[in-house]
């Protein structure tokens, strides 16, 4: 059979319906269309079980439900060589030409990610107009921006590095140097995460030195009416050298100067089956975070139990440990000694780590013996204490910082908690 006979059987056996809008592609983007574009492209997947050069490869931006998502396909990736205006920092494997083996995958984004052969390629210069079967020249991304979010998570985008800044480099104090007018033009990836943080004074960290983003092209639009159709970020890294602050093990700027300190308030002495409430509270670099920080606990040891709203039990004798963990970051976490005692004397309130100025503090124990309080530590005019009984109310004036010492007895067993007087 000759070649003209086999198209035309396949023409005729397939069927009449057309798949234009069952692939991935964002309504009304005005695509042209073939009237042969389907057998067309019920060819190359008819043909593909025959073929040697196709494989896996996990992609993100071909689910028109949901961009984000990262899927598994099956594709076929040929050389592409860069013309001699490319910079020399480019390879000829820098560069691929990728087909899908579905017939269905009929538009390409820009954008779009592809992950294979221990790379990630964003898909450069996509041919969704004009033919049956869509293909997409994609560009290997050679270096990773590393940086923490919020919560001191940290998060990796790969990106494209085609033109690299020449860089001197000597043993003396500036080790670094970064030569005159020499810059280095990258391509990455816009979404949620790169769009709003590159538009701020942005640096990043490249092996040993430290770059600023500059020039940012966040408006070249897929569509020309689609204002959410920015698919690509141009901008270009110029040298700076890095600060005490940067952390260039992690590879992250600024990274040294990021913290999140977890308080623990609530009793540090329990007796056996009492039960107490704990809470916590957070400072982000020095500052209470703006946004919201939950907590998560759990008991290192069989002595205390704890649910999830904090409320702990003490059910052995012994030292027990409580951990507290921040919910939006789980590798930050601290660690609160609790004592369990047998019966008898007891805080029953929560006893903090700070006493915030002008915002009186009621302490109670438990105890079926008369108590006496007492207490040390800061100049008396900074803060002021009254008891009656088993509680005692504290107020601070002034921050101070020598902590202020409790201590309560029932003449059998004395109970002691330490609190600084902040302003905040």
């Amino acid at each position: 059979m000759s070649i003209e006979d086999t198209i035309k059987n396949a023409i005729l056996l397939s069927p009449p319906a057309q798949l234009a809008g069952n692939g991935p592609v964002p309504g009304e983007t005005g695509q042209l269309k073939s009237w042969m574009d389907d057998p067309a492209r019920r060819m190359p997947e008819k043909m593909a079980p025959y073929a040697t050069d196709f494989f896996g490869a996990q992609a993100q931006g071909l689910d028109p439900e949901d961009f984000w998502a990262e899927k598994w396909y099956e594709i076929r990736a040929a050389d592409v060589f860069p013309s001699a205006s490319v910079s020399d920092s480019s390879r000829h494997g820098d560069w691929k030409k990728i087909a899908f083996r579905r017939r269905d995958i009929d538009y390409i984004p820009p954008g779009a990610k592809i992950w294979f052969w221990k790379n990630c390629w964003l898909s450069y210069n996509p041919e969704n107009i004009g033919g049956a079967c869509s293909s997409s020249i994609v560009r290997r991304c050679n270096r990773v921006w590393t940086r923490y979010d919020y919560y001191g998570n940290i998060l990796q985008e790969p990106f494209v590095v085609e033109r690299s800044a020449t860089r001197a480099n000597a043993n003396e104090y500036n080790i670094y140097e970064g030569l005159p007018d020499h810059y280095n033009n990258c391509i990455m990836q816009a979404n949620p995460q790169t769009l709003g943080v590159l538009q701020e004074n942005t640096r990043l960290v490249m092996g040993g030195a430290v770059y600023a983003v500059r020039g940012l092209s966040d408006y070249i639009r897929e569509f020309t009416e689609g204002k959410d159709s920015v698919r690509l970020l141009y901008f270009s890294l110029y040298f700076q050298q890095p600060t005490e602050r940067d952390d260039l093990e992690l590879e992250i700027a600024d990274g040294k100067s990021f913290s999140w300190v977890i308080s623990v308030d609530g009793p540090r002495q329990l007796s056996l089956d009492q039960t107490a409430q704990f809470s916590a509270s957070s400072l982000r670099c020095g500052s209470v975070p703006d946004r919201e920080a939950s907590y998560l606990w759990e008991s290192l040891s069989p002595t205390l139990a704890v649910n999830d709203a904090g409320q702990v039990t003490a059910l052995e004798e012994g030292t027990g440990t409580l951990r507290c963990i921040l919910q939006q970051n789980p590798n930050i976490y601290t660690d609160a000694a609790v004592e369990v005692t047998a019966a008898g004397l007891s805080w029953s309130s929560s006893v903090p780590q700070r006493l915030v100025c002008y915002r009186p503090l009621t302490l109670e124990v438990s105890s079926g013996r008369p108590v006496t309080w007492s207490f040390s530590g800061p100049p008396d005019n900074l803060w002021e204490a009254s008891t009656g009984g088993r509680t005692a109310e504290l107020t601070a004036y002034f921050p101070s910082d020598i902590p202020l010492s409790v201590s309560v007895t029932d003449g059998a067993r004395t109970l002691t908690a330490e609190m600084r007087l902040t302003a905040r």
